[in-house]
């Protein structure tokens, strides 16, 4: 009864896109990047039973990037070497923001990186521009791309439209250009490119990462590892060998990570947090991370895809002084604004005013909940600035994380990776990972609704439940799922679990909507109690 239901209630105003054409571009499920990694099957499990082991799973994991980093230094990287034009990286999500990390370290008249949305996007994710080939083509006129140029399309799953479209905008004028990716298979549109648009393929393929979809993981790490080694010009042999020496010291440094891990857990599951509202109704319940310029870009990374990946809140600009602040938060700790630093360039005219009000120095370190009930990590590479220094006396209880190495891409490296093991484990331990599924993240892409879709399936496969709802169903209970939270957060102001809890919980209990958010709110979330 629910089910026919709700299909005629999704089928009245869903997506403008209809099912369909949708299955066809963006059912992605076959992608590498959207498998399970064989080892990180019961990975919510292992860590909830154990900190320690479940730490122990993700650095293996973690080390997985070694043989990719070995088989694009064997295939690809003396071919794309010595190039004596401009080289410019393209990527939406996390793989713009690696290309723009990348970019800031280097000589801005030799490298130019262009992320699908725009500058603001590496501090605030800008989904829905990853799905656009003509974003892709007018970011390639809008940066000039010519001949001259190499052009590095990255995009770890190898599915992103907004690079197909520079990749065309490439071809029409005749620059070389490149396609960084991590999956055997990719969609039609990229395998497109490759044959009718002479881009070349580039594929290190390190196989399913820790979870499901969440490419910001090792995905991510190895791009930058490789991309890094050919733009910032290291030595491979010495990359290798410093990496291998610092996955020994993360190693030696669960205790370390495991302390960290514990503070985040209690800031947001305590009563008072905001962690489960809208508002701002206690000063209390976020994390919040100060860094100097060379380490600000990696926790950027990593803060900016929990909203997307696990449905917490985004950064908010001046504008927004009235909404909650996000959960997640990086500063730079020597300037009020910070811009152009981290960007190693001025920022780009159309993005100026979006990215003066999206504050991510001192300014907006000023505005932060920074008391008791919330948490402060310092993070830096080998030595601390004095300024850093500074507003670590300035603030009590702050907490330090750092990392030293002889090679400065290996720095960011290992920095990233413990960066991600915090907050994935942390995420873990709230009840957003489920086994190895993503079962927090937003549907504000095509991507992320195909993935919504295909991980409510496989929650019930993976418990062996049998489901008789088809593809095309889901795609309208998402959408008639998405229609009820606009109308929970936007008109009541009510904070509403990700739309894949509440479609789990729908079909398992056989209930509304309203009923499932109640029964979720009931039960903290956690869908182990819910198949009970």
């Amino acid at each position: 009864m629910y089910k026919i239901f709700f299909f005629l209630i999704a089928t009245s105003c869903l997506f403008a896109i209809d099912v369909d054409e949708f299955k066809q571009n963006f059912q992605l499920g076959y992608l590498t990047t959207e498998q399970g990694h064989p080892k990180a099957e019961g990975l919510s499990d292992v860590m909830k039973e154990d900190l320690n082991k479940g730490l122990a799973l993700l650095h293996e994991i973690d080390q997985g990037i070694i043989p990719g980093f070995d088989h694009f230094v064997e295939n690809y990287l003396e071919e794309m070497q010595g190039h004596s034009g401009r080289i410019v990286l393209v990527g939406a999500g996390s793989s713009g923001r690696i290309a723009v990390d990348l970019a800031a370290r280097s000589n801005p008249e030799k490298v130019l990186a262009i992320i699908a949305g725009g500058d603001r996007a590496f501090v605030r994710a800008r989904e829905a521009f990853e799905d656009s080939v003509e974003h892709g083509k007018e970011a390639a006129h809008r940066h000039a791309l010519s001949s001259d140029d190499m052009v590095i399309l990255i995009s770890s799953s190898g599915s992103a439209s907004f690079n197909v479209g520079v990749g065309q905008y490439a071809h029409e004028v005749g620059a070389k250009c490149y396609y960084f990716y991590n999956s055997q298979k990719v969609p039609e549109r990229t395998q497109h490119l490759f044959d009718a648009y002479g881009v070349r393929p580039v594929l290190v393929d390190i196989g399913p990462p820790a979870i499901r979809g969440s490419t910001r993981l090792q995905s991510g790490t190895v791009g930058l590892l490789c991309l890094g080694t050919l733009i910032l010009n290291e030595d491979p042999t010495l990359v290798r060998e410093a990496l291998i020496q610092a996955n020994k010291e993360i190693e030696g440094r669960f205790g370390e990570i495991k302390h960290l891990i514990e503070q985040e857990v209690a800031v947001l599951s305590h009563p008072d947090a905001n962690f489960y509202r809208m508002r701002d109704e206690n000063p209390q319940g976020y994390i919040t991370f100060i860094s100097d310029m060379d380490s600000l870009r990696e926790i950027m990374m990593d803060t900016s895809e929990t909203a997307p990946t696990f449905s917490t809140n985004t950064p908010r600009t001046i504008y927004e002084d009235h909404l909650k602040q996000a959960e997640f938060q990086a500063f730079w700790c020597q300037s009020a604004n910070g811009w152009e630093e981290m960007l190693g360039r001025p920022v780009m005219e159309e993005d100026q005013k979006m990215c003066d009000a999206l504050l991510v120095g001192t300014d907006g370190l000023s505005k932060r909940h920074l008391g008791p009930g919330n948490l402060v990590i310092a993070v830096y590479k080998k030595e601390k600035s004095a300024p850093l220094q500074a507003l670590i006396d300035q603030i009590p209880n702050v907490q330090e994380l750092s990392f030293a190495s002889s090679s400065p891409l290996v720095e960011t490296i290992a920095l990233k990776q413990m960066l991600n093991m915090i907050s994935n484990s942390t995420m873990i331990l709230m009840n957003k990972v489920d086994g190895d599924y993503m079962i927090d993240m937003k549907a504000s892409n095509h991507k992320l609704t195909d993935r919504c879709i295909r991980l409510t399936q496989q929650t019930f496969f993976r418990r062996n439940i049998p489901l008789t709802w088809s593809y095309e169903e889901l795609f309208d209970l998402i959408g008639h799922i998405m229609e009820i939270k606009e109308h929970y957060e936007s008109t009541r102001n009510e904070y509403t679990p990700s739309p894949m809890k509440i479609a789990v919980t729908m079909i398992q209990k056989g209930c509304s909507a309203d009923e499932a958010i109640a029964l979720l709110r009931l039960i903290n979330e956690d869908l182990s109690i819910l198949f009970e």
